[in-house]
């Protein structure tokens, strides 16, 4: 297995395959990211902060990488993070807790739950492959690396991998592409090699 794409995004820094691309001064939104991207996709603006943070960072890892010669259902995800879905459930809290004011949003609800970010990457990427959303206080690259493996063992041929979080405004995405031929850095698929494309 290679690691042929990384990605990673935080409130202020933007790393594609282990190197710089750019930063910004000030807590950026996603949404004028997405905007500066100039994708068209207007169900982006629809979700809530995950699910942003998922579709753009699998926007920035499969830029410029083809996917139609792996069959839909050999792809797979694997995600970790650490506050699921708590930022939209919070918000959803928020419109029920006062009986007077009490109007819960079905367009907030329906994100309460932490893999919906999976379903929504799975959709705009065509991913009918197995998923994987697990809760972890940090990135556990061991268990990244035994899911992944385990997916690939049953006949996944491309894995989205890694970290998505967001909390408070915060936002930390590390995702990589685990295939199973070479393209693009086609990096070992290691504890050592992931570590090293990982900036703290």
């Amino acid at each position: 297995m290679y690691i042929n794409a990384s990605v990673q995004l935080s409130n202020q820094t933007l790393y594609k395959n282990g190197v710089k691309m750019v930063d910004w001064p000030e807590q950026e939104e996603l949404k004028s990211l997405f905007k500066k991207r100039q994708t068209v996709y207007p169900k982006f603006y629809k979700m809530d902060n995950l699910c942003k943070l998922g579709i753009l960072s699998s926007e920035l890892l499969l830029e410029g990488l083809e996917l139609e010669a792996i069959e839909p259902e050999q792809r797979s995800l694997v995600i970790q993070n650490a506050h699921a879905s708590l930022d939209t459930d919070q918000r959803h809290q928020s419109s029920i807790s006062n009986p007077k004011e009490y109007f819960p949003s079905p367009a907030v609800f329906v994100y309460t739950l932490s893999n919906i970010v999976l379903g929504e990457m799975a959709i705009r990427y065509n991913f009918k492959g197995e998923n994987a959303c697990t809760s972890h206080r940090e990135l556990d690259i061991e268990k990244l690396i035994v899911d992944t493996s385990i997916l690939v063992e049953e006949g996944t041929q491309t894995c989205m991998a890694g970290w998505l979080n967001f909390y408070n405004d915060k936002y930390d995405a590390i995702l990589f592409l685990i295939e199973t031929t070479k393209r693009g850095m086609a990096l070992p698929f290691s504890i050592d090699n992931l570590t090293e494309l990982i900036h703290k």
